[in-house]
């Protein structure tokens, strides 16, 4: 029994153990495997369903790079450290985008964010023990509190906002501005469905 194996350029390799008839075929690093036959043109149909594969899984990829050369939450938390907001820890930074002028809850917070609901708590603790956000009761629910901004958390919106628009002129200038409105038309259109359904 021989090992031939084939590297698409990102991350699976393909290996074949192969016998007279059959080929164990394992798509690593996961090892998933499966059996087809001998044949060149099976061999070929699944070289071709791996690449495309790769493919489709190259895009997360992309926006992780994307997001850990030079991203909205690496240059939100820079910016937020050159203005003196030294004291927001980055797994809170994102609560600011979401509390809207008539408040919110903890739990409207984290489906927004997706987050879990816990995680959200520790960021809201962490922004009201630091002065950013304050809870005060729910007129419409006597069982929860609603979420505000203080004074000193709203003055970091324009912080944060003013970083995500240097990041965009970034990728403008990297790419083209027509290119990146043409990302942003996609990936909104890509959410908007995955919130539907």
């Amino acid at each position: 029994m021989t090992m031939s194996p084939t590297r698409q350029a990102f991350s699976h390799v393909v290996a074949f153990e192969v016998s007279k008839d059959m080929l164990v075929v394992h798509a690593l690093p996961v090892d998933e495997q499966c059996t087809i036959p001998n044949k060149p043109q099976a061999v070929r149909r699944l070289l071709k369903a791996e690449a495309k594969r790769n493919r489709r899984e190259r895009l997360g990829q992309m926006l992780v790079v994307c997001e850990a050369t030079g991203g909205y939450e690496r240059g939100a938390v820079e910016s937020l450290r050159e203005n003196g907001f030294d004291d927001v820890h980055p797994a809170a930074a994102n609560v600011f985008t979401f509390v809207p002028p008539e408040g919110i809850t903890v739990s409207e917070l984290a489906h927004l964010a997706r987050v879990r609901k816990q995680t959200m708590a520790q960021a809201v603790d962490q922004l009201e023990r630091t002065g950013y956000v304050e809870r005060r009761p729910n007129p419409r629910d006597r069982r929860s509190r609603l979420v505000f901004l203080t004074e000193r958390g709203a003055s970091v919106t324009p912080v944060t906002h003013a970083a995500a628009a240097r990041v965009e002129e970034r990728w403008a200038k990297l790419t083209s501005p027509q290119e990146l409105e043409a990302l942003r038309a996609s990936l909104l259109g890509l959410v908007t469905k995955l919130r539907e359904g």
